[in-house]
């Protein structure tokens, strides 16, 4: 027999998900930059030849090589772009008070969060 669920309980633990998810959000886009930067290297590698200049090497699949890793690394910034602005567009909203935000820390928290004073005054 299960009781009734306790709302400061589903408050916590509806923040702790709110804090994975914009912890999860920071990773997301360092991985989007990362592959960014490394789809540019890769590119400018192939449109100035440096390796085979510099090492020598006449070996003609390097460019298709360089075209499939730069492919690669585009895609993957791609789609980590697109789950960066998922989490983004789309935040958990969760409505507290402003005491309950200085009790879990949530003073710093962004747009996701809403809070609301007295009933009689209406929304923030």
């Amino acid at each position: 027999m299960q009781g009734e669920p306790n709302p400061s309980a589903s408050l916590i633990d509806r923040t702790i998900k709110m804090r994975k998810e914009t912890e999860a959000r920071k990773v997301v886009l360092a991985w989007g930059l990362l592959n960014v930067s490394v789809a540019g290297m890769i590119y400018t590698e192939m449109t100035g030849k440096l390796i085979s200049s510099y090492y020598n090497v006449t070996y003609w699949p390097l460019w298709y090589i360089e075209l499939a890793l730069a492919s690669l690394f585009s895609l993957n910034a791609l789609f980590d772009f697109w789950r960066y602005f998922k989490y983004t567009v789309a935040p958990t909203s969760l409505v507290v008070s402003p005491g309950q935000q200085t009790l879990l820390g949530l003073k710093t928290a962004g747009k996701c969060f809403t809070s609301f004073q007295r009933w009689g005054k209406g929304w923030q």
